[in-house]
């Protein structure tokens, strides 16, 4: 049997594929490559430049503008470094920084070209170098407080400040303060006792010491600033902030900011800037014994009746005070205060007012004149 002659049929099918061919590069949508792609070579910030990657691009005529351009935008190969480790996008250049709290990050790869022409890497138009160029930013770092029930203080939470930033310590009342003027508003809290400011008793508003204290030492509350290359050695003021600039990071060529709280007695540790600083804040109060009034009176209060005021005084809670009535005068000592007024009558007893809500007291009459609230005294013969 003779062969079929296939010569006919495959030359039409190369025939028909050149003249497709020739249709696409005809048309005036089609792109067509140049015959050598473009290098581009990317480098760090280093003293002296290290080659980090490269890419071969290979350039387009982009409709009939006649320019072969390329993107290479994205780095196709990566250069190791001699440890074997690859460019991080963090400069290298080891340079210092304009203001402390402060580092480099990242904006481009930038070049020119041979006659002084900017390299856009969206559209390379030849082979070129690019160095990594970065410009400064501040580290950011927050401040959170917590009150003495390990509750977030939000409303005075400090975010996003930057070194030297005023910092602020919030005012807010012991969770277990209670409203003597209006005991139901809390009847929960401690009762009989006041929670005030470690440095002035004065104050209700607390002091703050660092979470990472094992101390629990009280920090005052205006903060200084401080910096140097070394860990901090020397005693400072309690609230001083220490950041230490010494090139440490991975590269040795940037500062993480280890930074340093001092309690005026030790320095305690926080953690870095660079890896995103957070300082919790811890409320601290002195407890005090809360002052009750005892109030003397001619006559038993009733509803809607107020007698003679006839003495008053000032006793801590759970304190006794000493008390006589011998007919002809009355006298009530607690400490170094005391009580007298001239009255016939020997026979006494006192009720406990003023704290409404509180069970234990609450329309309770004070036993052998040991005050555990706010009460009053009147004669009962």
């Amino acid at each position: 049997m003779k062969k079929k002659n296939s010569r006919p049929i495959c030359f039409l099918l190369l025939a028909a594929f050149a003249g497709f061919l020739a249709s696409c590069s005809s048309s005036g949508n089609s792109a067509s490559y140049a015959s050598r792609p473009y290098v581009i070579s990317y480098y760090d910030d280093a003293a002296t430049p290290n080659r980090v990657g490269y890419t071969y691009a290979a350039p387009v005529l982009l409709d009939s503008t006649g320019v072969a351009k390329a993107n290479a935008s994205v780095i196709g190969h990566l250069s190791p470094y001699s440890d074997n480790s690859y460019f991080d996008y963090t400069s290298r250049s080891g340079q210092p920084v304009s203001r402390v709290g402060s580092h480099r990050v990242f904006t481009a790869f930038a070049g020119t070209y041979a006659d002084g022409t900017p390299v856009d890497l969206s559209a390379v138009t030849g082979d070129c170098s690019v160095y990594a160029a970065f410009h400064e930013d501040d580290y950011k770092f927050d401040v959170a407080y917590y009150n003495d029930d390990n509750e977030s203080i939000k409303a005075g939470a400090q975010s996003a400040l930057t070194w030297g930033s005023e910092i602020s310590y919030p005012n807010v009342i012991s969770y277990q303060q209670v409203d003597y003027a209006d005991p139901s508003k809390n009847a929960a809290g401690n009762w009989g006792y006041d929670y005030r400011n470690p440095s002035d008793s004065a104050k209700t508003n607390p002091d703050f010491y660092n979470d990472l204290d094992a101390t629990k030492t009280t920090i005052a509350s205006s903060w200084a600033f401080a910096d140097g290359e070394e860990e901090p050695s020397a005693n400072a003021a309690s609230g001083t902030l220490y950041a230490m600039t010494a090139l440490d990071d991975t590269h040795k060529t940037n500062p993480t900011y280890r930074t340093f709280l001092s309690n005026g007695v030790s320095w305690i540790e926080l953690g870095s800037l660079a890896a995103g600083l957070k300082i919790k804040m811890r409320a601290s109060y002195t407890m005090a014994k809360h002052t009750f009034q005892v109030t003397f009176y001619d006559a038993k209060p009733t509803s809607g009746v107020t007698p003679n005021v006839l003495g008053t005084l000032k006793v801590p809670f759970n304190e006794v005070f000493a008390f006589s009535a011998d007919g002809t005068n009355v006298s009530a000592t607690s400490g170094t205060l005391s009580s007298s007024f001239v009255s016939s009558k020997k026979d006494w007893e006192g009720l406990y007012t003023n704290c409404a809500g509180v069970k234990l007291y609450e329309n309770k009459k004070v036993s052998d004149y040991r005050v555990m609230a706010d009460c009053s005294f009147y004669p009962i013969d």
